[in-house]
């Protein structure tokens, strides 16, 4: 079998019974997070589209507030397809199966690219594949038409390209938009006798070139037995995770000093803000583009209302506020810290050495490098040396070495995403409030009973939607919580 039959085989055939509880809440979880999301964003112009499940993907990929796991973005595809899939005689099972299968094909797809030229983002493969398992499998689509599904999903999905300034938020909402209904099309082509290439995935020129430096292969093992749904973060505010840390921490200052001071720190208050972060949290910094992805004017609406949500980010909020939240994304200095940046890989290789296995040492260091440059920064500077020689870098590669190419292997349960940032706010008066974090809220390593409660609150109901019974009509479950979106 080639790698998209075998992936294709298991996602057609997974029984419902054979996902762990731990699985299914959390994508269960996916969708009322995305439709509190969708509920609380408020722009007309992806409000516009009349193509449902283009819709949701566009208006949650404009704040960036979905989900993502240690393969990439995946919820945007896999959640709104299975929407737009369900029948009458589905039950919930079967959707949050869907859902569970298109996380786990997707994220391989995304974890085998994840060191490539689409970072900071993750690529668009797995939104695409991800809505093609997702509905083929509602479908009910065999193993080997779903095989041809995800080859068609996979073909024609637009290599990385640089984003433009201006327009990136637009941009990489407008592709997730694209990307859903790639995938949908792709499993109703598939269904009516279209084929694809079904060695995209094991070729020497294919996609996986396209999009990484160096293709994880390993990524595609470990089927039903290493679950990287388990890895997912809920993006509880607006923005990416390596972009949420600063201002997660910004936050908690804010909220310290409400308690020392019984009032509010005011925008005039605040004398500078340091951030240092690693290379991701920094690629984000080169350029100011979209609110939604900006450290800069993301700390500054939310040290300007003391509050940060999709509806923070609406045209008429940003220009009846434009004054007050540049004075303080003016004061925003990041500054790059490469020992904060390694620590992630660190961790990474720690939890899921089995990822790196089959790849030479050599071919890893290169891309590892590869990396910050596209990045823009340079791991050898500012203390990356140091934080490199404390950790051991010869017991990473051994512990690499040493690792079998199964992700069963890998211990995922520990998977983080480690961000690790610090942040100090100066104000006026020449006092300073430090703050560190180390993994964004709502991730892997966060309090999983505030994820859940920060999740339900934003959703109508939300209480007896996590805990319907698999059993219930889908269309009657499904009816209750897009009354809470909006969304058909």
């Amino acid at each position: 079998m080639t790698t998209i039959e075998r992936l294709a085989r298991w996602a057609a055939e997974m029984a419902p019974a054979g996902v762990p509880p731990s699985v299914r809440i959390r994508a269960r979880l996916q969708q009322l997070h995305l439709a509190g999301t969708v509920a609380a964003v408020n722009d007309e112009a992806f409000a516009q589209i009349e193509d449902p499940a283009a819709r949701t993907a566009a208006l949650c990929g404009a704040v960036e507030m979905d989900d993502e796991l240690l393969g990439g973005r995946v919820g945007v595809g896999a959640v709104p397809a299975a929407w737009a899939s369900a029948r009458p005689n589905h039950a919930l099972r079967e959707i949050d199966t869907a859902i569970v299968a298109a996380n786990e094909v997707a994220g391989r797809v995304g974890a085998a690219t994840m060191l490539g030229p689409n970072l900071p983002d993750r690529s668009p493969l797995t939104v695409s594949v991800a809505a093609a398992i997702a509905s083929g499998r509602l479908m009910g689509l065999s193993a080997a038409v779903l095989a041809h599904a995800v080859a068609l999903a996979i073909s024609h999905v637009p290599a990385p390209a640089p984003r433009t300034r201006a327009s990136a938020g637009q941009v990489a909402a407008m592709l997730d938009a694209q990307m859903v209904r790639h995938g949908l099309l792709a499993a109703r082509m598939a269904s009516r006798g279209a084929r694809g290439d079904l060695d995209l995935l094991d070729v020497d020129d294919g996609p996986l070139q396209a999009h990484a430096w160096l293709p994880l292969r390993a990524a595609f093992t470990g089927l039903g037995k290493a679950w990287l749904t388990e890895t997912i973060a809920y993006k509880l505010m607006p923005g990416p995770l390596p972009v949420q840390m600063p201002v997660q921490a910004v936050g908690e200052i804010l909220k310290r000093h409400v308690k020392a001071a019984d009032k509010r720190l005011r925008v005039d208050q605040v004398a500078r803000i340091e951030v240092r972060t690693g290379a991701l949290g920094c690629a984000f910094a080169r350029h100011r583009s979209r609110p939604s992805r900006s450290i800069y004017e993301l700390i500054g609406i939310l040290v300007d209302a003391h509050e940060l949500g999709p509806q923070m980010l609406s045209a008429q909020h940003l220009s009846e506020r434009r004054e007050q939240i540049a004075h303080i994304a003016e004061r925003v200095e990041v500054v790059h810290d490469g020992a904060r940046g390694w620590r992630m890989f660190e961790q990474l290789a720690e939890v899921a050495a089995p990822l790196f296995a089959d790849v030479p040492g050599d071919a890893l260091r290169q891309a590892l490098m590869r990396m910050h440059g596209h990045l823009g920064v340079s791991v050898l500077r500012d203390r990356g040396w140091l934080a490199i020689l404390k950790s051991r870098p010869d017991r990473i590669w051994e512990r690499i070495r040493s690792a079998e190419p199964d992700l069963s292997k890998a211990r995922l349960e520990e998977f983080q995403f480690r961000l690790d940032t610090e942040v100090k706010l100066f104000t006026t008066r020449g006092g300073s409030w430090p703050e560190r974090r180390a993994v964004p809220e709502g991730s892997p390593g966060w309090s999983w009973e505030d994820t859940i409660a920060r999740i339900l609150a934003r959703c109508e109901e939300g209480p007896a939607l996590l805990d319907a019974s698999p059993n219930r009509p889908a269309a009657e479950w499904l009816e209750a919580l897009l009354k809470v979106s909006r969304t058909d």
